[in-house]
């Protein structure tokens, strides 16, 4: 929650007024939409009447603060998105580690509240510059082929993976 905080204070106040932050599905009591209002009363909340996906239709960038399936979900779409999480709070196994280096090279991953709002601060206006270009795509297309993989032809893939394990 600091590290949410951290990064919103750190946006320029234009990229502020774009800005709307939604919440994990479940609160699990830790009072996290009343926390950040405490330090930050103009944060506005998305009321999760709509999907994560038409939200982002909506949108012109995502920004993900922890390790796990909405990462995943818009680089595999190709949504232009920026990371960070903090490694003390969100490990990663050592074979991930070059993936998510080259998330930081090109500007996706961050390991810092800070950096990932320099990021934002920096594309905000016109993400698909950045994340159109080809350093950034090379990133992303080998991240999502380790960990993010999609198929038009998925179902088939299964059944030949399947049947191979089951030899």
């Amino acid at each position: 929650i600091d590290d949410q905080k951290l990064f919103y204070r750190s946006l320029k106040s234009e990229a502020k007024e774009l800005f709307t932050m939604r919440l994990f599905h479940t609160d699990y009591e830790w009072n996290v939409k009343e926390r950040l209002m405490e330090d930050i009363p103009d944060l506005r909340f998305s009321a999760r009447k709509e999907t994560m996906i038409q939200e982002l239709c909506k949108s012109r960038l995502c920004v993900a603060s922890y390790n796990a399936s909405p990462i995943l979900e818009t680089l595999s779409a190709n949504f232009p998105t920026v990371a960070f999480w903090n490694f003390n709070h969100w490990e990663l196994r050592d074979s991930a580690i070059p993936y998510f280096e080259d998330l930081m090279r090109v500007g996706i991953f961050h390991d810092n509240p800070e950096s990932a709002a320099k990021k934002v601060n920096e594309v905000y206006q016109n993400p698909m510059s950045w994340w159109l270009s080809t350093e950034t795509q090379e990133a992303r297309i080998k991240f999502c082929h380790q960990f993010a993989r999609t198929s038009p032809t998925w179902l088939s893939d299964w059944k030949k993976e399947l049947l191979r394990i089951a030899g």
